[in-house]
């Protein structure tokens, strides 16, 4: 029985040393080179286990990510299924992610994300904090986003300059925008939201065709009706669409 002693200790020490000795920070690396992901740190924790991952960089995203930690669940590993959960940091903000691997359900939010910072191409200047919180159905293989719903606000919103025909606005404050999305169809986002402050109410209407390949792909259709408080348009309702990808739009009465 002693004999077996050193025999039992060994097995129960390997997956511990071989869970040591692997070289996880190559496998991450040779992972997103793979995907095509431009990073500038890994670093893993083995106890508890973490991945960090700094400046991430993806062709298919407007704006970079500061900072990527993430969290395997030991217990849903022994239970057969994989749950991983992601905290990040981009735009100036932050926000956390739950998700199932692969992919078929996830979890989200996210904390003040500075719009001006993460969409730079837009045909209208817009400034404000975004949070937003929801949970997708995802088909990872077949990139299709399956069904969910989620809600959304924007703090201290401001557009530049509008033009409504023969008159122009130098800009407005919206203050705060509140509103909700549902995936209506397979890839297709209904999105409705309302708002009102300072110089301005307004309320958004209609849907964006969402591409999980390339999210800048991305279609939006969606109309906008604000109506100023301020001279020279105050109490007059005005109508335009913003469309187009993601990439490019534009707006048009």
């Amino acid at each position: 029985m002693k004999k077996f002693y050193p025999f039992l200790i060994f097995l129960l020490s390997f997956p511990v040393f071989l869970y040591l000795s692997l070289p996880i920070e190559r496998f991450v690396e040779g992972e997103l080179c793979k995907r095509g992901i431009s990073y500038g740190k890994v670093e893993v924790e083995r106890f508890p286990p973490k991945v960090e991952v700094k400046k991430l960089s993806l062709l298919s995203l407007p704006f970079s990510i500061e900072e990527v930690e993430i969290f395997p669940e030991i217990s849903s590993i022994f239970s057969g299924s994989k749950r991983l959960k992601i905290s990040l940091k981009a735009c100036s903000g932050e926000g956390e992610i739950e998700l199932d691997y692969p992919v078929s359900s996830l979890e989200f939010f996210l904390e003040s994300l500075n719009v001006a910072k993460c969409v730079k191409e837009l045909p209208v200047k817009v400034e404000g904090l975004l949070s937003l919180s929801g949970k997708f159905r995802l088909d990872a293989e077949k990139k299709l986003l399956k069904g969910g719903r989620g809600s959304f606000s924007l703090q201290n919103v401001k557009v530049g300059e509008l033009s409504f025909g023969l008159f122009s606005i130098p800009g407005l404050n919206l203050g705060k925008v509140e509103g909700t999305f549902t995936v209506k169809r397979e890839n297709v986002v209904s999105l409705e939201a309302k708002g009102a402050g300072r110089d301005a109410e307004i309320s958004v209407k209609g849907y964006i065709n969402v591409d999980l390949r390339i999210p800048k792909r991305s279609y939006l259709n969606l109309k906008v009706k604000v109506k100023p408080k301020v001279a020279p348009l105050k109490g007059r309702t005005f109508s335009f669409r913003i469309k187009g990808f993601a990439e490019n739009v534009t707006v048009a009465r």
